[in-house]
């Protein structure tokens, strides 16, 4: 009993994307739609047991396609699927490799200088960077108020 709920269950969900899929109103939903079919299909093999085989969920989704195509009216067009290809051009041998992340980078003493300063570790520096900049805040607000032209 158990092993035919569930294997309706099956047939009725994926009749449900599949169907979902092949109408026209949800073509901005068909790749999410498309995965959680891809996902749902997965099912079948970790559902299969000694009472519902394989073999019987594979039945049952070619019947949940099959009553798709019935319900959407005729067959769906082949689906396309994008892929993404990613082509690494060679590096030309005259150009510089960039550093390994192992290597030391070389930092000219000016550099070093900046970067410290922007980093906030000002040799001989001990004042609160908060309380120096709170302290010394100025500001003068205007409020013109907008004329009305009627």
């Amino acid at each position: 009993m158990e092993a035919d709920n569930l294997c309706r269950f099956f047939e009725e969900e994926l009749t449900a994307l599949e169907l979902s899929i092949r109408l026209s109103q949800n073509e901005r939903f068909l790749v999410p739609l498309e995965q959680r079919c891809s996902h749902f299909l997965k099912l079948k093999v970790r559902w299969s047991n000694a009472l519902a085989s394989s073999v019987r969920f594979s039945s049952r989704a070619k019947e949940a396609l099959n009553r798709a195509i019935i319900y959407s009216g005729g067959t769906h067009g082949t689906p396309l699927h994008l892929t993404s290809v990613i082509v690494q051009d060679p590096v030309p041998e005259d150009e510089p490799l960039l550093p390994e992340a192992d290597d030391p980078i070389e930092v000219e003493p000016e550099q070093a200088a900046l970067a410290d300063i922007l980093e906030g570790h000002s040799a001989g520096a001990d004042f609160n960077e908060d309380q120096d900049l709170v302290s010394n805040v100025c500001a003068d607000m205007v409020w013109d108020c907008p004329e009305c032209y009627d």
